[in-house]
This record gives structure tokens, sequence and C-alpha cells, in this order.
């Protein structure tokens, strides 16, 4: 029962005091994202928000609305990376901003971006492509580094890398342990073994 009336007894207060506690909670959140600026080394813009949040909760009134949104939205714009992303994106970018449907169709083209892979990958993904194998190994050499071992693993996906794949992919200084191993394909330094 006297959970029940405590229940209650802070409905009650929480009903009573609305307004001041909503009031105290968005000055604590402003508050918090101000010191977390302030700790990123952006002390002008954590002090900025902070007053530019009090004259707005002093100037309630619908007039003075507008006015304030402009002043933090330019001092935003002015005053953090945004303005220098937004010259960086118009220079870098504007071809596809200009022409976005080829760049939105390679997007959903499969094998899109796999040039930006480093090339034993390429090699490798496309040994996988053109001899339609279901899983694969890596040698020592090529598992040993792990930059081409997640990048196989990630592009090759849904073939998956099997211990116990008789398929394995190695380079030219591994073929001497692969002597008994038959060459099903080989291209630039990447040579697909089979190992029965």
């Amino acid at each position: 029962m006297k959970k029940f009336l405590k229940y209650y007894e802070f409905k009650d207060f929480y009903n009573h005091n609305k307004d001041k506690i909503n009031l105290l909670l968005k000055i604590l959140l402003v508050g918090i994202y101000s010191l977390y600026e302030w700790l990123l080394g952006y002390r002008f813009f954590a002090i900025s928000i902070f007053i530019f949040f009090i004259i707005a909760l002093v100037c309630k009134g619908k007039g003075y609305f507008v006015l304030i949104i402009s002043i933090i939205s330019i001092f935003f714009i002015f005053n953090t990376f945004t303005l220098d992303a937004l010259v960086v994106m118009r220079n870098e970018e504007s071809a596809f901003i200009q022409h976005p449907k080829e760049d939105l169709e390679n997007l959903l083209t499969p094998g899109t971006g796999l040039f930006v892979l480093p090339e034993p990958v390429q090699v490798i993904i496309s040994l996988i492509k053109v001899n339609e194998i279901d899983n694969y190994q890596l040698s020592p050499e090529l598992f040993n580094n792990e930059e081409i071992r997640r990048r196989v693993i990630e592009s090759a996906w849904p073939i998956k890398m099997e211990d116990k794949s008789s398929f394995v992919f190695i380079t030219p200084n591994e073929k001497a342990s692969y002597e008994n191993c038959i060459i099903v394909d080989q291209k630039e330094d990447i040579t697909l073994v089979d190992c029965p």
C-alpha cells in the first residue's frame, strides 16, 4: 500500500511541477551538450549555444523564435566544420550532384567498388567467380596478410573461406609446397589449385 501511495505522491508532485521539471531537464541537456563541446575545445561555440538557449527561454514569444533560430543556424554553419565540408563536397563530388544517374546505377550493380581493393584481392575474387567455386582457402602467405584476408572474406561473401576446402589460392613463392595439387586457374601472381 505504501508503494502505491508513493507512486501517486510522485505523480501529483510531477503534475504540479511539470513546467519546472521540464525546464530543468532542458537546461541540463543543453548544459551537457555545451560541456561536451567545451571539452572538445570549441569553447566559444559551447558558451554561445548556452547563451542562445537562455535567450530563447527568456524570449518565448513567437516573434523572437525566427530571429533566434536564424542566429543559431548562422552561427552553427560558420563556426563548425559544416561550411568546409560543403565546400569540399561541392569541389569533389560535383559530377555526382550534376549527373547522379550513373553513380546510382553503379550503387545497385553487383561487384561495384571492387576496383578499390588491393590487386591480389581483385584477382582472387575474379578467380572465385570465373571458376564458380563454393568455398576456398588462402595459402599461409595470403592468410597471414591481414588486409588481404579480411578483404577477401568481405568481398567473396556469400562464398566462405573454409579450412577443409580443397581449393587453395597460392602465390608463386608457395608453388613448391603445393606440387601435388592440380592447377585450376592462374591470373597474375595468384594461382588457384585443387588439393583433393
